[in-house]
């Protein structure tokens, strides 16, 4: 039975599809302890209830389900207008929130949804890097996320998720069922502390709070090895000239945010 969306005014969800994500929030759960022995922390520090933009560094395809089932609160993400062509595809990412981006426009309409969300209390899940790495490293943030907090007064709570780019790296078409997956939540950024900085003050600050946190993940023993593993991998292609597309000329797919 097919399942067709019923949005409301300001973007949100009906009872029904709700429940449909909470399904597969348990599903999603239970696969990541077994299979990449998850851990989450820190999901006391985003707010319970009220407008909340969560940034997390972007590894994998896998960072939109792992980033959300670090955390209680349903979360909302962007993805690419041309997936909802498909009518399953379609139906499933609305059952679970998603809002479509236009890529190849302004994506003005994905922005004005996601403002609608924020204002009527939703959280929203953006990774600011705006495509997925190559090599597993956290790179420039890109600055859209500033105006939607600045715009909907929601706080920022930074995040970060390490072990997912050794689980289901960009040069991968499949995920691999093994490897050690950790996401840790840090403590909101208010909108009086966001409101004293300008643009690029609170773009620098959001992202080092982010390598902070990957830094203290990063340190901890089993992560440590799995990490280390991973370099010594990349370190012979890295004396190769580099075939991974640049931002600019392969926009991710997925959850892109370069329009916001």
């Amino acid at each position: 039975m097919m399942i067709k969306s019923r949005k409301t005014d300001d973007g949100t969800q009906p009872l029904s599809f709700r429940a449909w994500y909470r399904v597969c929030w348990f599903f999603t759960r239970a696969i990541a302890h077994v299979v990449y022995r998850a851990s989450f922390q820190g999901s006391h520090n985003i707010p319970k209830t009220g407008p909340c933009i969560l940034v997390v560094n972007h590894q994998s395809h896998l960072d939109p389900p792992i980033s959300g089932i670090a955390m209680w609160r349903r979360g909302r993400y962007l993805a690419r207008q041309t997936l909802f062509n498909s009518k399953i595809l379609a139906a499933i990412m609305n059952a679970l929130g998603v809002i479509p981006l236009d890529l190849d426009g302004t994506g003005l309409n994905g922005v004005k949804r996601t403002l609608r969300a924020l204002k009527a209390g939703e959280l929203v899940v953006i990774f600011p890097e705006g495509t997925r790495c190559g090599d597993g490293e956290i790179h420039p943030f890109l600055p859209g996320f500033t105006r939607l907090a600045r715009r909907s007064g929601a706080p920022i709570v930074p995040s970060t998720l390490e072990g997912v780019y050794d689980s289901y790296p960009r040069s991968a078409k499949f995920p691999k069922l093994c490897g050690r997956v950790h996401v840790l939540i840090g403590k909101p950024i208010g909108p009086e502390e966001i409101a004293a900085m300008s643009d690029d003050e609170l773009v620098k600050y959001v992202e080092s709070k982010v390598r902070e946190l990957n830094e203290e993940v990063r340190s901890r023993p089993a992560m440590a090895r799995q990490v280390a593993r991973r370099e010594e991998q990349l370190l012979p292609a890295a004396t190769e000239p580099s075939t991974e597309p640049s931002r600019d000329e392969a926009p991710d797919d997925t959850h892109n945010t370069t329009g916001l």
